[in-house]
Formats: structure tokens, C-alpha cells, sequence
């Protein structure tokens, strides 16, 4: 037995003639690569899904991002009972943290053991036990500021909210971090644009701009999210309502949502405002996605 999908699944079996006695049980079937990084260090995780229950000075929760820089640069706070909460907006896998400390003054700081705890609504919370004997599983943390210290969570746990609890720290409780996991249904994966697994031969449009400035054109292969440089985007020659731009996946899926970014060209913004989708398996014949209920362009 294969499940089709990562996911939780429910097993069901019936033993005997009369079917009277059996067992259901829950399992999860994880994606193969559940350790990507779930969005703190790059900011995906948006600053007020951060949230802390104090917090000491400019030492904002929002900054406690693997790697910042800058003068605040991590979560502090000096009193116990204390926690850094992350909401992720959806229940997903938590297989490793990563945490550093931060300087003060040339002063190290950090959370040398703590605590997590998980939740799926923020009222009935769980601390995570692990292979502990105890009611929650202390893990090590940093000894020193720069130095990343990561922690692997045997078995994974599921949970939309995300608390670490300083237990014990050196000077203050400071901390950087970063979570590391993966969709619980495995349908919500990047697939490629802003990685580059699709190459940029797959991504065409009906026109493209050409900036004098430059000498170069806005192409449909710069239509990538989070791009850089002068130009870093894809912008069609013509303003109406006749221009697409068409990406070309290796193999058929299952598209889920879209994040879309504009651009800025000599200081002016230039954006879509809003947009309708098409769909096809040939390349030929195509679908526009509709509402379910009103089945009307959406």
C-alpha cells in the first residue's frame, strides 16, 4: 500500500466475518525533502506573524530572523516565563529549528536551553516531548552569538503556532531562529520560477518592452519573484487587455496559489492590478479558471 500524496492519512482495517472488530489509526507521510527553510531568514514569514509575550527594548520580536544584521538584530527580553511565537497561517510540518544569539555592546547574548511548544488554533498548546521522560523536551542552545546551533525535531511535529521558551541564557535571552519543515499536504511547494528550476526557455509572452535606457527588454524569463537588478521583471510592449504571460512546467500539477510581484523603473512602480488565469495540458486548448459558484472568469 503507496499512499498517492504526502499527508495525514487515515488507515482503516476490519478483522473478522461480521466486520465487528477493527482498527483506525492516523499516519503521516511526509514529503521527501521536509527540511526547507519556512520563510523567517527570507521573509516570507511576514514581521507580524512574530509575536512575543515581552519584549526588552528595540529588541523586537519581528527582528528574531536567522542571520540579521544590524544594530537590533534579535528578540530579547530579560524576564522569565518568556516566549517568541511564530504564526506560519497554516498547520505545516516543524522538523529542525536553527537559533543564534546577537552582541550588545560587543556583549554576547543568548538562550543556552529552551523549550518549544506548538498549537493548531493558540488555545490547547503542547510542548514538544520527543524522546524526553520529562513533560517537555529541553533542548541545547547557542554558546556563543554568531554561531548557528540547529535542533532536529524526532519525530516532527504539526502545528500553525510555534513557541520557543528560554529556559536558561547567557547576559540576556536573545535569539535569532529559523524553522525548518514542510507542507503538510505537500501542495503548497514553490515550483520553480523564483529557484530557477524552470528554465527560462519554458517562460514566453505575447510581447515584451524594450528599455532604451538599457538597451535590453523587459523578458518573460526576468518574471521571477523576488529578482533583482535594473531589470527584473517581465512587462508586456503593448497596454491592453490582450497580453499573457505563459510558464511551461516540466510535468502536469496541481497549482494551488500564485504570488505576484511589480517592479519600479526609473523610481515609478509598475504593477498589475488585477489579472485572470488559463490552464492547459497541450498548450493548445485552454481553460480560463473560473469561480466555483458564480462559474464566471475570476
Amino acid at each position: 500500500m503507496y499512499p498517492s500524496k504526502p499527508g495525514l492519512w487515515q488507515l482503516e482495517t476490519e478483522i473478522g466475518f461480521i466486520q465487528q472488530k477493527g482498527m483506525q489509526t492516523l499516519f503521516l507521510v511526509l514529503d521527501d525533502d521536509c527540511h526547507r527553510a519556512l520563510g523567517l531568514e527570507s521573509g516570507s514569514v511576514k514581521d507580524n506573524q512574530i509575536t512575543a509575550i515581552n519584549t526588552r527594548g528595540y529588541w523586537e520580536p519581528n527582528l528574531a530572523r536567522l542571520n540579521n544584521g544590524g544594530k537590533y538584530n534579535a528578540w530579547s527580553t530579560e524576564q522569565n516565563m518568556s516566549w517568541i511565537q511564530v504564526d506560519f497561517q497554516r498547520p505545516v510540518v516543524i522538523s529542525q529549528i536553527a537559533t543564534q544569539g546577537a552582541k550588545q555592546m560587543l556583549q554576547h547574548q543568548f538562550v543556552t536551553k529552551y523549550s518549544i511548544s506548538y498549537s493548531t488554533d493558540r488555545k490547547k498548546w503542547i510542548f514538544y516531548k520527543g524522546d524526553s521522560r520529562d513533560l517537555r523536551k529541553v533542548f541545547p542552545g547557542n554558546e556563543e552569538a554568531y554561531v548557528t546551533k540547529g535542533n532536529t525535531f524526532f519525530p516532527p511535529m504539526i502545528g500553525r503556532f510555534i513557541r520557543l521558551h528560554p529556559i536558561n541564557w547567557f547576559n540576556k535571552a536573545t535569539v535569532r531562529l529559523e524553522f525548518y519543515g514542510c507542507e503538510l499536504d505537500g501542495c503548497s511547494v514553490p515550483l520553480g520560477m523564483k529557484s530557477r528550476l524552470i528554465e527560462d526557455r519554458r517562460i514566453t509572452a505575447s510581447s515584451e518592452a524594450y528599455s532604451w535606457y538599457s538597451g535590453s527588454s523587459w523578458k518573460p524569463a526576468y518574471a521571477r519573484l523576488d529578482k533583482q537588478g535594473t531589470i527584473n521583471a517581465w512587462q508586456a510592449k503593448y497596454s491592453n487587455m490582450n497580453q499573457w504571460l505563459q510558464v511551461e512546467l516540466p510535468q502536469v500539477k496541481k497549482i494551488t496559489g500564485i504570488v505576484t510581484q511589480g517592479a519600479k523603473s526609473l523610481g515609478k512602480e509598475m504593477y498589475v492590478i488585477s489579472y485572470s488565469l488559463q490552464y492547459s495540458d497541450n498548450g493548445i486548448h485552454w481553460t480560463p479558471y473560473t469561480d466555483d459558484e458564480a462559474l464566471t472568469c475570476k
